[in-house]
């Protein structure tokens, strides 16, 4: 048994132990010279002091030996098993994000090959979709190509399978915490991880979406936006869905216990009952559609002009075409621009230039307008 359980012990690194330990309310006592190890103490809520050896020299001849003393030292303090122990310190410097189907099927701890391939292309998306709101929020990222949001989800890993149905998890990296009382990095102490920030904004979008879904109105989806929710979000949530009626799929975190909350999350569990997922699927139509469109190229006829005075420019109205359809744009140009649409008009020739297209009732606005031009090379 001491065999067994000194080849799992070993294969923790004392950098890890040492941050549990801390993170426990352990104390470090006494530091032996040439960094061969190091005391803690710890004192229970009922007054008894506990002390631990913890060597850091893994060549040291006891080194198992004062490994697993420890180790037996930590079962009794905390009451519960070395694996789950021994567990925990693997996993104690990410935050744990589980992705549980809930079904008949799941119930078994197995599910369908395919779902299980959508489950992870939707976690993946997820979390990346969480990452870029982190960076900017959007009702929809077409690319999702930012480089912090792509560095991050690289970062992350697949844990080990877990009981309860069907469970998938996550690690999510983060650095243990420097803010301690007389921090030598003030001015940072208002901030936080990237890493850490992603899951705030996912799990406070995931709490936001939920309350919309329940007033089932197009004004509370739209007000989640800034939450972190997106289009990419709600499709990814699509993936992850269970194949039976009544089947849940439920998101949960575990902070890393190396870095300390430093603001309140509103939810960290999150369920989805298989009756919300059509409403889902109504959200990423939705929401990809009212998303603005940066770099939109517009070519088009210019239908209707609206102005008081030319001189200090006007309203134009253009047919152009999105996706395959002909869309109705609305442009409020300076003078010198509203004169070209004048041109265009007169003479029923193309109009183009580019800008960032935005939803406006039941057409559209183009704004931060560039290059505006009449190009009769040009097929409408």
């Amino acid at each position: 048994m001491i065999s067994q359980w000194s080849e799992i012990i070993m294969s923790l690194r004392p950098t890890e132990i040492s941050m549990y330990l801390r993170a426990k309310g352990w104390v470090r006592t006494f530091t032996y010279e040439n960094n061969y190890g190091s005391i803690w103490s710890f004192t229970s809520p009922s007054g008894e002091e506990v002390e631990v050896i913890l060597p850091e020299d893994t060549q040291l001849r006891d080194y198992r030996l004062r490994m697993i003393e420890l180790f037996n030292t930590l079962e009794i303090v905390e009451n519960r098993p070395k694996l789950s122990i021994v567990h925990d310190i693997s996993v104690s410097g990410a935050d744990v994000i589980r992705f549980r189907i809930s079904s008949s099927e799941a119930n078994s701890g197995t599910i369908p090959l395919m779902q299980a391939t959508s489950l992870t292309k939707g976690v993946e998306t997820a979390l990346l979709a969480a990452a870029c709101a982190t960076i900017l929020p959007k009702s929809y990222f077409p690319r999702m190509s930012y480089n912090e949001a792509k560095d991050y989800l690289s970062g992350c890993k697949m844990g080990q399978s877990e009981r309860g149905s069907y469970v998938l998890t996550v690690l999510s990296p983060v650095a243990p915490s420097l803010m301690t009382q007389g921090s030598l990095f003030p001015e940072y102490e208002d901030e936080d991880a990237f890493e850490r920030r992603v899951l705030y904004t996912l799990f406070n979008g995931l709490h936001k979406l939920k309350q919309a879904l329940a007033t089932g109105t197009v004004e509370a989806i739209e007000e989640t936006v800034n939450s972190g929710v997106s289009a990419n979000l709600c499709e990814a949530l699509t993936l992850m869905q269970p194949n039976n009626d009544a089947g849940e799929l439920e998101i949960g975190v575990s902070w890393a216990p190396i870095r300390p909350l430093r603001k309140q999350v509103p939810a960290q569990r999150v369920k989805f009952s298989k009756d919300v997922f059509p409403l889902l699927v109504e959200c990423v139509k939705y929401l990809r559609q009212t998303a603005p469109i940066e770099g939109y190229e517009m070519r088009g006829y210019v239908r209707k002009l609206e102005s008081t005075d030319a001189n200090q420019g006007g309203r134009a109205s253009v047919i152009a075409v999105l996706e395959g359809k002909p869309i109705n744009i609305n442009m409020e140009l300076p003078a010198s621009s509203y004169k070209i649409a004048v041109s265009a008009h007169a003479t029923n020739s193309l109009l183009c230039c580019s800008g960032t297209l935005e939803k406006e009732g039941k057409g559209y606005k183009l704004t931060q307008i560039s290059d505006l031009r009449i190009d009769n090379r040009q097929e409408f």
